[in-house]
């Protein structure tokens, strides 16, 4: 990966719980850390029958290795929310991050 490629400034969110005034639970998504990253459309599918998963893979966000990066965070560059659904550690040497996402229509 040539660091070039990491031209994308997007942040990755996770949602955090905060108890409101009328004592109801509340989520919101807030800063987990800025990075430079890599945004490509794919296309692929995931399918799983025992559990009746559907999934269709539409983006892989490419970003140097971070630690605490997980599936139930998101990643948000220019207004467009992007669900992670499987991290993958390139060469497993922990230079850089591979997430495949779905991007979320909000």
């Amino acid at each position: 990966m040539i660091s070039g490629r990491l031209r994308h400034r997007a942040r990755i969110e996770k949602l955090t719980g905060t108890v409101n005034s009328f004592g109801e639970e509340e989520n919101s998504w807030e800063l987990h850390k800025s990075v430079y990253c890599s945004i490509e459309p794919v296309t692929g599918r995931e399918n799983f029958t025992a559990d009746q998963r559907n999934l269709q893979i539409s983006h892989k966000i490419t970003l140097r290795y971070q630690e605490g990066i997980t599936g139930k965070m998101r990643v948000c560059f220019k207004n467009r929310y992007y669900n992670i659904e499987s991290i993958l550690n390139h060469r497993q040497i922990n230079k850089y991050l591979i997430l495949l996402c779905t991007e979320d229509n909000i």
